[in-house]
């Protein structure tokens, strides 16, 4: 199953990559990437080997069959994509207050002396992502990527074919456990983001 869906994903990033160049600005890519790197520029294929990954992992863990490579992206890719942008924007914003919260002051201001686990608990960590708009967005965000993911789950138990459905999902919503019960959808929830974020920032 990975290794079909792989291969015909690769083939369409090398369509990308030599027809298209980039919305018709560039004639030929392979050519100009050479000529770029020539010149001593660098060329970011971060956002094509995002989209790559992206819609290899729609199919491959939820049957979902998309074509971000060439600008058709999901609602589930759009929410995710847009959590974790924010996230790495909450990530450089909060880092020093972080380091000061963990490192330096005592508890319950940081997270020092006694150590109390969760430097987001601390009072300044409390109060930065109170006021913080990055961390409000992101947390509006995540809201409704968890939404896309139980609209997902709840599509993939109405889908009377699922027991036939050969991706990710579809296996772990009709597996049986030991005591010949399935997973309930929380369980099934947390899998799926799980499998996103490891398959995604391996990127």
């Amino acid at each position: 199953l990975m290794y079909d869906i792989f291969v015909r994903k690769a083939r369409i990033f090398e369509k990308v990559l030599d027809d298209a160049a980039i919305k018709g600005k560039l004639q030929n890519f392979k050519q100009r990437t050479v000529l770029r790197l020539a010149s001593g520029e660098t060329v970011d294929m971060q956002a094509k080997f995002y989209s790559f990954t992206m819609d290899s992992i729609e199919e491959i863990f939820f049957g979902i069959k998309q074509n971000t490579l060439e600008g058709q992206m999901s609602e589930f890719g759009r929410s995710f994509d847009a959590a974790q942008n924010e996230l790495i924007t909450c990530a450089f914003t909060f880092t020093p207050f972080f380091l000061l919260s963990d490192q330096m002051l005592p508890y319950p201001f940081g997270n020092l002396l006694p150590r109390q686990g969760d430097p987001l608990k601390t009072w300044l960590m409390r109060f930065v992502t109170t006021f913080s708009p990055s961390w409000n967005r992101f947390k509006k965000l995540t809201t409704k990527l968890d939404l896309t993911v139980r609209k997902m789950i709840d599509e993939a138990y109405a889908d009377p074919s699922l027991n036939e459905r050969k991706d990710i999902m579809a296996r772990f919503a009709t597996a049986k456990l030991s005591d010949g019960s399935t997973l309930d959808k929380q369980s099934l929830r947390d899998i799926v983001l799980n499998l996103t974020l490891a398959g995604r920032d391996t990127t």
